[in-house]
């Protein structure tokens, strides 16, 4: 089974935070004993050893672990951009769609593809490296 993981940006400090996805519509306080209303809030609760640590997330930055990692070891996660070597160099942005992780062609967003192991490289991401979002012709 494929490990359920989120990651979101932090809104204190625009930091990654990684973890379990919480979409909340009120939420304890003082150690989850008092019911404080809370109107609505996303958060990541990440496991820090023997405490849990909380924190508010912008649901736009928002994305799930995919259970695969890329050619070097890293996680690849829901809004990652990668380069893959699919019939030639071209960058794909990670998308989850119709119920699976894809890739979309960043000079083609209507074009799916799913990934091989080993030819995938995560080269950022589309929160914080949008000018690689510019089409790369495919060599």
């Amino acid at each position: 089974m494929r490990p359920i993981e989120f990651r979101g940006k932090r809104l204190d400090n625009g930091e990654w935070a990684y973890g379990s996805y919480v979409e909340a519509y009120g939420y304890w306080i003082e150690e989850f004993t008092t019911w404080a209303p809370k109107m609505y809030g996303n958060e990541i609760v990440e496991d820090a050893g023997e405490h849990w640590a909380k924190y508010e997330i912008d649901p736009e930055t928002r994305g799930q672990y995919t259970g695969l990692k890329d050619k070097n070891g890293n996680k690849i996660f829901e809004g990652d951009i990668v380069l893959a070597d699919i019939c030639g160099i071209a960058k794909f942005i990670i998308k989850f769609v119709k119920g699976r992780f894809t890739m979309l062609d960043v000079d083609d967003p209507t074009s799916e593809h799913l990934w091989i192991i080993g030819v995938v490289e995560v080269i950022g991401n589309i929160h914080e490296n949008k000018d690689l979002l510019e089409g790369c012709a495919k060599e």
